[in-house]
């Protein structure tokens, strides 16, 4: 097999950074069509707001049309990868992480990239989200290096599955908050925090362990191709425990959050 080249990674990027656009424009004009909403203030007493209900509208459409297909698309790759397993005792899926590039899928990674080249440069124009804009950052530092070698490549697609999958629900729950949609809010806030504490909470902690086990403990090959996809897979997994530790954090407060919404609410 062979890894991509810097050619075809380029004009796979383009592309979706193109659609990101494209799909950018048409949710900005859609959102025309309904009254423009005054953002909410941030909490901490910060002045600084949220650019208008249109342009952010149109930004989370962005991000939940590539989560959907991203999920789509890298979950069909884990099936249809899953044959070549490994035998190894790990605690998720018994896939081998260091299979050989595939041609057939060198435009899937690129998926995840470009996306996160376009929404960091979302984010840095209208939002001014300075911690989206380093995790996008870190995202393709870790991802790009694993797409581009010969090896490792299966790590970014799993990661991303598992990453996206709560992201529709997520994104859209946070715009009702954000807007005063306080009726879809409330509605969609206990299946929102239900499905990001499992997968945030407990899924995605236990891959990172897996991944762990697989590139730091188990023995590998010294093919030189081999050692150096080793050497980005463990950039990357570094990469993914400092986010997965930040979404522990945030997942802590927003659970305690919860809780006292709860008790609050049954006392009353």
């Amino acid at each position: 097999m062979v890894a991509p080249t810097l050619q075809d990674t380029a004009y796979f990027l383009g592309i979706y950074f193109v659609i990101y656009w494209i799909i950018f424009a048409a949710a900005y004009l859609l959102a025309y069509l309904a009254p423009r909403q005054t953002p909410r203030p941030k909490p901490g007493g910060s002045e600084q707001l949220l650019p208008s209900s249109r342009i952010v509208f149109a930004n989370r459409m962005c991000s939940i049309t590539h989560a959907i297909i991203a999920v789509y698309c890298f979950t069909n790759v884990v099936l249809v990868k899953l044959p070549d397993m490994n035998t190894s005792s790990r605690w998720f899926l018994p896939l081998d992480y260091l299979q050989e590039s595939d041609p057939t899928y060198h435009w899937v990674v690129p998926i995840l990239v470009a996306y996160a080249a376009a929404d960091t440069v979302y984010m840095f124009i209208w939002e001014m989200d300075m911690i989206f804009v380093y995790h996008h950052l870190a995202v393709i530092i870790g991802v790009l290096p694993l797409h581009l070698c010969e090896h490792g490549w299966m790590m970014a697609v799993v990661a991303t599955v598992l990453a996206e999958f709560t992201n529709p629900l997520q994104n859209t729950r946070q715009y009702a908050y954000d807007f005063g949609f306080d009726t879809i809010n409330k509605v969609l806030y206990v299946p929102f925090m239900l499905i990001f504490t499992s997968f945030r909470g407990f899924i995605m902690p236990t891959v990172l362990i897996d991944y762990f086990i697989f590139i730091f403990l188990e023995s590998h090959s010294n093919d030189p191709s081999i050692q150096f996809s080793l050497s980005c897979m463990k950039l990357c997994w570094l990469i993914f425990a400092a986010g997965c530790l930040g979404s522990l954090i945030w997942l802590k407060d927003a659970v305690a959050e919860f809780v006292g919404s709860f008790k609050k609410a049954k006392i009353v």
